[in-house]
């Protein structure tokens, strides 16, 4: 259900726009009004057509990350077409607007541990970041649920959007993208789908294994695929398994995603699992003891997610009995 961004929110997501991002700031940001909040998405409302084009070729990431910054939430951003512009707008504009995923401010490669398991995998996403589509394309990475695969697709996009502000990337899950497909057949827009992704100069797909037996999804994929990399535009895929374990993608897809190179996140040894529970406290701001730390890292079995849930959950516990001793 929607409902109206207070204009306190708004000032508070342009102040600290203007705090991380100084150089993007613009005396009119002070017209700029709030909208709506829909289902997780904030709208604001420029006031003309020039605003509403710098903000959202530019702004974007930024304003996005304020935004998850002053609510705390994995909220996105929107920014409306002014009225009068909207003849004067890109047709795909909104769409890509829409299909664009925001990011953890904190999935940078700065956050991401390093170690035996992850190394080659950490080494290409940095390259393909600093360097779109000169290096590694595409790149595949895959793992088991919970090894950070997420975390580096992100840190890419987040890197890539950084060093050059005119570069026209883009983080998707791969449900997103189906269901926005399936839209777009409803809606019989699926040239527009296409000519979205025809502006890209980078396209970061996580967890691609959800393309599994939808055919026609993997055709537009296709597609997409090679309009892009004869383009010499930046490819990067995640996936549960490695290309050629995945099951119901077409052939010519996994020729594709093997062509690249293709790095595994394996379960990481335990100096790096406790390294990993190091970073989390801290960024976290959470005092456990080096004894627990070094408890929760043991299980050889853990996942990345596994261990930072119990380290949240080992805090809860800890400040419940700080709160009710026993007497």
């Amino acid at each position: 259900m929607a409902q109206r961004v207070s204009e306190s929110l708004l000032e508070d997501i342009i102040s600290r726009v203007r705090l991380d991002s100084p150089d993007l700031v613009r005396s009119w940001f002070a017209e700029l009004a709030a909208a709506e909040m829909n289902h997780g998405t904030i709208e604001i409302q420029p006031k003309n057509g020039a605003q509403w084009r710098y903000l959202s070729q530019t702004c974007l990431p930024s304003f996005t990350a304020a935004a998850q910054d002053c609510t705390g939430k994995l909220v996105t951003v929107r920014f409306t077409s002014p009225a009068e512009d909207e003849g004067s707008a890109p047709p795909s504009a909104s769409m890509l607007d829409n299909l664009r995923q925001a990011v953890v401010p904190a999935f940078t490669f700065d956050q991401f541990v390093v170690g035996p398991s992850n190394r080659l995998a950490h080494a290409a996403s940095v390259s393909v970041a600093s360097g779109p589509g000169k290096s590694y394309n595409p790149l595949f990475i895959h793992g088991r649920t919970g090894m950070g695969k997420t975390h580096l697709l992100q840190a890419v996009a987040q890197e890539m959007s950084e060093a050059d502000r005119s570069l026209n990337a883009a983080y998707v899950s791969c449900e997103m993208f189906v269901n926005r497909f399936v839209e777009a057949v409803e809606d019989a827009t699926v040239d527009q789908f296409h000519a979205v992704f025809h502006s890209l100069d980078a396209l970061i797909v996580d967890d691609v294994q959800f393309l599994d037996s939808r055919e026609r999804t993997q055709e537009e994929f296709f597609r997409i695929y090679n309009s892009l990399h004869q383009a010499g535009k930046q490819l990067v895929f995640s996936a549960d398994f490695s290309p050629s374990e995945l099951s119901g993608i077409a052939d010519r897809l996994i020729t594709r995603f093997n062509s690249g190179l293709v790095a595994l996140l394996d379960q990481p040894i335990f100096e790096t699992r406790l390294a990993i529970l190091q970073k989390k406290a801290k960024f976290r701001c959470i005092e456990a003891p080096a004894a627990i730390l070094e408890q929760l890292a043991s299980t050889e079995s853990a996942t990345i997610r596994d261990m930072e849930e119990s380290l949240v959950e080992w805090e809860g516990q800890s400040q419940k009995e700080n709160q009710n001793p026993a007497r």
